[in-house]
């Protein structure tokens, strides 16, 4: 299996498309840490209080591949390292409120760290 699912009950049903959940503000709540951009050519622009770093972001059916713990250590920024369980939840909830399949991927990596 390529990912573990965090949520199987979850089903998507809506595209994306324009005018969709999407494009309204990246997180609803102010006490977030991080935000989270889509953009195109399929990627996640997540943005903290360090810097931001990318993740894939399919979106064929949309679904967001994020690092395992132990993946993280590896490819997140040094600032993010003991956010994990933070950033974590927290795209997890984005994804829930904008019908984003979420999964954890050993493979799964941070681009562009900064």
């Amino acid at each position: 299996m390529f990912g573990v699912p965090l949520d199987d009950a979850r089903q998507l049903t809506s595209p994306l498309t324009s005018g969709c959940a999407l494009d309204r503000p990246p997180n609803a709540s102010s006490e977030s840490i991080f935000q989270f951009r889509p953009r195109w050519k399929e990627e996640l622009v997540c943005i903290g209080p360090g810097g931001e770093f990318v993740l894939d972001f399919p979106m064929g059916v949309p679904t967001v591949y994020v690092p395992t713990e132990h993946a993280w250590a590896q490819s997140a920024p040094a600032w993010a390292h003991a956010l994990w369980p933070v950033f974590t939840a927290e795209l997890n909830a984005w994804c829930t409120v904008h019908d984003v399949a979420f999964f954890l991927d050993g493979s799964a990596k941070c681009y562009g760290a900064s």
